[in-house]
């Protein structure tokens, strides 16, 4: 057994069962998504971020994003408010008795950056440190920040040291600047930089697809772990893969059936969950995992039209079983 790479984290009192966790994703990472992922023996888990105006609010819509499964399931915040943080922060204390929150400092998308949060504040790391500092002072135990390079230049040995120094217990640098969205190949010569910045839990992200790159990224930077995102979107089961490598020195894919049954379980849990037949919000998420299934070409133009859970069912059987 390989354990050099594969290892148990322990920060403050939370103890996550192993350093390769699922990174956040904007209309992918929904509960059910991340008790699959869990279920295929991630570390961590993080929710789609959740606004902080809308914590506030006590909106309904927003509430829903809270529900957690455990304490290695992370719940993501966005704002620019340093004071709306705190006052989410305690109120999240208070009401679910959560032990840690993550902060986006990374979504590149317009809305957001135009909101003045996201990535929009690595140009501002004062803002960064004060809003880490906002969620220490309202309780929280275990502050992570989500982080990029920097928005349009390398900017780590501005961001870093401030929210260290502030109090993030645990820090993950998707090594892309905000400006290259996903374009491109991730700089892992941006991690081995943050991890001569800071001594805290420091995870890598960007461009991480197989068990053999996680190895050698861990080991190469001396990161604490990795963080996974669209290739456990397509491979939810890369965690047990990753597990496999470990404990066998070997892996296998899920093809054919096996990934088939793995992607119906998944939306019958999410309508499940959140009691609906309509899965048109979760077609991004089953375009990407049908990658992984015979005829997966023909089926991509037949997922964007539909509309249906009985739908989707009877286009697989038509596909698969045939």
């Amino acid at each position: 057994m390989d354990n050099s790479f594969f290892f148990p984290l322990k920060i403050s009192s939370l103890t996550f069962e192993n350093n390769i966790w699922l990174a956040p994703m904007a209309g992918i990472t929904n509960l059910p998504f991340r008790k699959m992922c869990l279920s295929f023996g991630a570390g961590a888990t993080f929710s789609e971020m959740v606004s902080v105006e809308g914590i506030i609010r006590d909106n309904k819509r927003t509430l829903q994003y809270l529900d957690k499964i455990c304490d290695s399931d992370v719940i993501q915040l966005f704002g620019s408010n340093c004071l709306s943080f705190y006052k989410a922060g305690k109120l999240l204390v208070e009401r679910f008795n959560l032990k840690i929150l993550d902060i986006n400092f990374g979504c590149p998308v317009k809305k957001v950056i135009k909101g003045e949060a996201g990535s929009f504040l690595l140009k501002y790391p004062d803002r960064m440190g004060d809003i880490v500092k906002a969620l220490k002072d309202a309780g929280i135990e275990v502050v992570s920040a989500k982080i990029r390079a920097g928005f349009d230049k390398e900017n780590l040995g501005e961001t870093i040291p401030v929210i260290d120094k502030a109090g993030a217990d645990i820090i993950t640098l998707h090594a892309r600047l905000a400006t290259q969205f996903y374009r491109g190949r991730a700089n892992h010569d941006y991690i081995i930089k943050a991890r001569e910045l800071t001594d805290k839990v420091l995870i890598a992200n960007g461009d991480i697809k197989t068990p053999e790159e996680i190895k050698d990224i861990i080991l190469k930077t001396k990161v604490n772990g990795v963080m996974l995102g669209r290739i456990a979107m397509e491979k939810p089961y890369i965690f047990k893969m990753t597990k496999d490598f470990v404990e066998k020195g070997s892996y296998e894919e899920f093809k054919g059936i096996d990934n088939v049954r793995i992607i119906l379980s998944f939306v019958k849990s999410y309508c499940e969950y959140y009691k609906t037949d309509n899965i048109v919000s979760i077609r991004g998420i089953l375009l990407g995992m049908i990658k992984g299934i015979p005829f997966a070409r023909e089926l991509r133009d037949n997922v964007a039209k539909i509309r249906e859970f009985s739908e989707f069912k009877l286009l697989l059987e038509r596909f698969c079983y045939d």
